[in-house]
């Protein structure tokens, strides 16, 4: 309590000394504020210290693409296949084209279920064209994103205590800003720490599988043979229309040629009675 007094009394004088200062000093007694909990903190052991057995971190990421006989019944297979094991689709995309049909899905899966799944679904192929499964170690990653999250939890706290115990407005304003910032990076690692674990706990598997049409259906959306000579002939007939309106929207031009040919045929037609006379 003495320390906590003491840096207040600090405080008190250093801000009716030179405002200058002030935004550096609030920066200060905070730091001083902070000594006394951090003290009491180091000096309890960690009663957890040694007990938690670091386990590895894994994420398993796989992708099947194959050929489907009929793509409806292997949708409908891989359906009714994610409950029993408490996986789920999380993205399901469909597009067609006049050759087939395709369907790529986005499946999430429980790590202990991952293998099982994986072996099933590729087992509904009929042509297996690609698949691959790889592991990423995340272990490093998850608990330096854990330890970090605790220990801002933890300054959170402690904000917290002085914030109760201080009475001077200037260091209220200064504790409030400093735990506005430790809150915003607790909420960004929460954020990257609760990702992570659910890549840990529900392994993805990317399912890519296509039918391939009949070549009449391919072809069934086509015209027939009468109606393509139909669009044909109708299609020559715009065709000549806008040539003829591209003529007429010349005619200047078409004149001035016109008039150079007929004076170009005079002139030679007198330069050759002029010719004869001599």
């Amino acid at each position: 309590m003495k320390n906590f007094v003491l840096a207040l009394l600090i405080t008190l004088s250093a801000c009716s000394g030179n405002p200058e200062n002030l935004e550096a000093y609030n920066e200060a007694s905070v730091a001083n504020l902070m000594e006394l909990p951090a003290t009491k903190q180091s000096a309890q052991p960690d009663s957890k210290a040694g007990t938690n057995e670091i386990r590895k971190k894994l994420v398993y990421k796989g992708g099947i693409e194959f050929e489907s006989k009929n793509i409806e019944k292997d949708y409908q297979k891989i359906s009714e296949l994610l409950p029993k094991y408490e996986a789920y689709l999380e993205n399901e995309d469909q597009s067609k084209n006049d050759y087939r049909i395709n369907y790529h899905l986005t499946i999430r899966v429980p790590v202990d279920a991952y293998d099982t799944v994986y072996s099933k679904i590729s087992s509904y192929a009929y042509k297996l064209d690609n698949r691959f499964s790889r592991i990423e170690d995340v272990t490093e990653q998850y608990y330096d994103l854990k330890g970090r999250l605790k220990n801002q939890q933890e300054l959170e706290k402690r904000y917290l205590q002085l914030l109760n115990k201080a009475d001077d407005i200037k260091d209220v304003l200064a504790i409030e800003n400093k735990l506005n910032e430790v809150r915003t990076e607790i909420e960004y690692l929460q954020g990257q720490f609760n990702y992570l674990s659910k890549q840990v706990s529900y392994s993805t598997i990317e399912v890519n599988f296509y039918e391939k049409l009949p070549y009449e259906d391919s072809i069934s959306g086509r015209d027939s043979f009468g109606e393509r000579i139909a669009n044909a002939l109708t299609d020559g007939w715009h065709i000549f229309i806008s040539f003829i309106v591209g003529l007429i929207s010349l005619w200047p031009f078409i004149l001035l040629i016109v008039l150079v040919i007929i004076l170009t045929i005079t002139l030679r037609s007198k330069f050759k009675k002029k010719k004869i006379e001599l």
